[in-house]
């Protein structure tokens, strides 16, 4: 994976970053979560990411305060050091999302982020029966003791992951305090380990964790349609959890930043069309 940094940014500006990370998938839940981040805080542009996997992607200007064209995988930063935002608007080909989710993981560790919140969502359909009703987030970190439904603990996952160390724990917490997601059931991964799941968020929460990036995921159960209020869900757990508030970007305690009120970037007005369209 190949970063162009955009002066004055450089790599070193991950460096003890906490970077929130989308994936593509049902309903591109994170890439409008992130989309109402970069766009509320005003967040420059610092890089552009490429990889061979991704499908190439272009687009016109994507925020008002950011010039240029929108590409496929681009990197936003307010201060180096500070809360990073990826957003990715192209998923990898099919067949390489496994070796895509390693190279992003692998870069990742080479830059030195601290930590990484996974931001994406799981097809509404794959939900059990006490998932149905109440909250649609939910927090997920490798080794997670998930909560089963009637109440036992257990490792989420399978034999082959490690339990959360110390700092995924951490910024784990944060995703059930700060922004009030509880954990994901034991149950989801009844049918399949974490192992045999190879469409995101799993490789890349996978690799992450093989790479030694504590990192953790906000998730939402969504289906493909106007999809503005997962987005918005989102956004605000993960605001929350990143300790994000107007006018900065520190990594800080989640339940010391005040709430972020989000704002849509203009091009939204033409996401899903009109009702009359639509509809």
């Amino acid at each position: 994976m190949l970063a162009h940094w955009e002066a004055p940014a450089t790599e070193t500006s991950l460096r003890g970053a906490t970077l929130v990370l989308p994936v593509v998938s049902v309903g591109n839940a994170g890439q409008l979560a992130v989309d109402l981040l970069i766009n509320t805080l005003q967040m420059p542009r610092v890089a552009r990411l490429q990889d061979d996997a991704l499908l190439q992607a272009v687009g016109a200007r994507p925020y008002p305060h950011v010039q240029g064209l929108a590409s496929a995988f681009e990197l936003y930063q307010q201060q180096p050091g500070g809360v990073a935002v990826a957003q990715q608007r192209a998923p990898a080909a099919p067949g390489t999302q496994v070796a895509f989710a390693e190279r992003l993981a692998a870069f990742v560790k080479q830059t030195g982020v601290k930590e990484v919140l996974v931001l994406g969502s799981i097809e509404a359909t794959m939900r059990r029966d006490e998932q149905l009703a109440g909250p649609q987030l939910r927090c997920w970190a490798p080794g997670t003791p998930a909560q089963a439904a009637d109440g036992s603990s257990s490792e989420a996952g399978s034999s082959g992951v490690d339990a959360v160390d110390a700092a995924s724990a951490a910024l784990l917490e944060r995703c059930r305090s700060g922004a009030g997601a509880p954990l994901l059931e034991a149950s989801f991964w009844q049918d399949r380990p974490l192992e045999a799941r190879c469409l995101p968020p799993w490789p890349l929460l996978r690799a992450l964790r093989s790479a030694g990036v504590p990192a953790a995921a906000l998730l939402c159960f969504s289906s493909e349609g106007d999809n503005v209020a997962d987005g918005l869900m989102v956004a605000s757990a993960a605001a929350a959890a990143a300790g994000l508030q107007a006018g900065t970007a520190p990594a800080g305690d989640a339940a010391e930043s005040p709430p972020l009120r989000l704002l849509p970037p203009p091009g939204w007005q033409y996401l899903y069309g009109s009702t009359a369209a639509v509809y």
